[in-house]
């Protein structure tokens, strides 16, 4: 059955097609309810009046096609950098991403974490990634960043050792004197006792590092600060550090270059790109005794050891595991994805927080395929709380209670503590707002006049009392006039 041409469809995404449709069924519904009608067609408008609100609902909520089955959603090119060591999976992401939404195109380039970084604090990128987290020094000297932590891997130490049948055990001493450059050769002492039974040749050894900022170099002078107080103070932690030793290479796909193609090399990658170029990596000594190859397992097994830490701060680094965890890898890492909290391109945010929420999803199946540890459910609800404080700017904020003061009601405090604790969050912020009589910004209520009621607010019933008020006024007004009326004729 048709209304003036247009039929009455199932609430379906395929028969709502753009705004005009949206449109066109409100202007149909008011017009139903609107229009007098006898009692033989009440029936027959409010059936049609509730279907095409339905169609209403449903249109405003999905996206828009054209008639011709063809795509009219605008097209969004997002541009991202920095971390090489997530490059294999952001590639991965991004092209699965395009596929499944036909307008948005990703651009990534794999430049550093500390380019990235850069470049998102100068605008020149819609996000970055890094393997390192933002300290609160590095934050405050930028505009709103919001850290999502998007995959964890291990960093591999990997070398070129022609003829060595069966994987490489290293110490975290003798990691830290190869890269101090106090191990020069390959038949050193301290390398034969970790490797027993094995003929290792006396080729000297040659590091290859990172010349440019780097999460990845971030991870591992972290760890070496953990297991080398010598290092530690020598050397120190950061993106880029001043190294005793070694020949630097841009990237880790830099880094792999070097070690394939010099014998006797030495270098610290993401494990993809070992596997790629097939490259052999170490097994690493942890803090149990126990010498790890890394991989998926191990690096769950250190995001593990660490669960604690990591639900109350994402930033803490997973390196050196507790010898309560044998299986963790030592010289793990979690990498995070760096986006501005606030920007004015509605279409270009919503698809940047699409793409975001699928990586911390169904993105994390492919981030396993590529020797990428699953992120930790405490990591993910983090992710998706994070999440919501990235909006444009042309949408209302929302209040962010987790930066509101505690606020002192009849006698109790009142503040972000207990809210999320709350069986039913939504509930508990409600009857806090009402408590504190503010709306849902942050703004004290006023009553009819513009004047703060108590505590800001409006007592129950007051913009009852105020009309009741105003027509007894209007009555007393009249009778007076009336009785103006009718005095000069007594």
């Amino acid at each position: 059955m048709n209304i003036r041409g247009i039929s009455c469809p199932p609430a379906t995404r395929s028969l709502f097609q753009c705004n005009q449709t949206k449109i066109k069924y409100r202007v149909l519904v008011e017009d139903l309810l609107r229009k007098p009608a006898d009692n033989s067609c009440v029936r027959f408008r409010a059936e049609y009046a509730l279907c095409l609100a339905s169609a209403l609902f449903v249109v405003s909520f999905t996206g828009c096609k054209s008639s011709s089955g063809g795509s009219e959603a605008q097209s969004v090119e997002l541009n991202g950098a920095g971390s090489t060591f997530v490059y294999p999976v952001m590639s991965r992401w991004t092209s699965s991403f395009s596929n499944a939404h036909s307008n948005v195109r990703i651009n990534y380039q794999s430049i550093g974490s500390g380019g990235g970084v850069q470049q998102v604090k100068n605008g020149t990128v819609d996000f970055g990634a890094s393997d390192a987290a933002l300290n609160d020094d590095q934050l405050n000297g930028m505009k709103p960043m919001i850290q999502i932590p998007e995959s964890a891997g291990p960093v591999c130490i990997t070398y070129s050792l022609p003829g060595l049948d069966k994987p490489m055990q290293l110490s975290p001493e003798a990691i830290a004197g190869i890269f101090l450059g106090k191990i020069t050769s390959w038949q050193d002492p301290l390398l034969v006792k970790d490797n027993p039974g094995v003929s290792l040749p006396s080729t000297k050894i040659l590091v290859s590092h990172r010349t440019d900022g780097s999460g990845t170099t971030n991870a591992f002078t972290t760890y070496l600060a953990a297991v080398s107080p010598e290092w530690q103070q020598k050397v120190g932690v950061g993106n880029s550090v001043d190294w005793p030793v070694g020949i630097g290479g841009k990237g880790s796909e830099g880094v792999t270059a070097q070690v394939r193609q010099t014998p006797g090399a030495i270098g610290y990658v993401e494990l993809t790109f070992a596997q790629q170029n097939k490259l052999p990596v170490a097994a690493v000594k942890n803090l149990s005794g126990k010498y790890v190859l890394p991989d998926t397992a191990s690096t769950t097994a250190a995001i593990a050891a660490f669960t604690d830490q990591l639900s109350k701060d994402p930033r803490t680094p997973i390196v050196n595991a507790p010898a309560s965890a044998p299986d963790a890898y030592p010289i793990s890492t979690l990498t995070f994805l760096i986006i501005p909290k606030d920007g004015p391109d509605v279409a270009k945010r919503t698809a940047l927080r699409n793409f975001v929420q699928y990586v911390i999803t169904d993105g994390q199946a492919a981030a396993a395929t590529l020797n990428y540890a699953p992120l930790p459910e405490g990591v993910k609800s983090y992710d998706r709380q994070q999440l919501q404080r990235h909006h444009h700017q042309q949408q209302p904020q929302r209040c962010d209670t987790s930066r509101q003061e505690p606020h002192q009601i009849q006698g109790g405090p009142v503040g972000p503590v207990g809210v999320l604790d709350h069986p039913h969050p939504s509930v508990a912020v409600t009857q806090r707002r009402q408590q504190l009589s503010i709306n849902p910004c942050g703004i004290p209520r006023v009553d009819g006049r513009g004047q703060p009621g108590p505590r800001g607010g409006v007592q129950p019933g007051q913009g009852v009392n105020q009309r009741a008020e105003r027509a007894r006024r209007t009555e007393r007004a009249e009778r007076a006039r009336r009785t103006e009326r009718v005095a000069p004729a007594a």
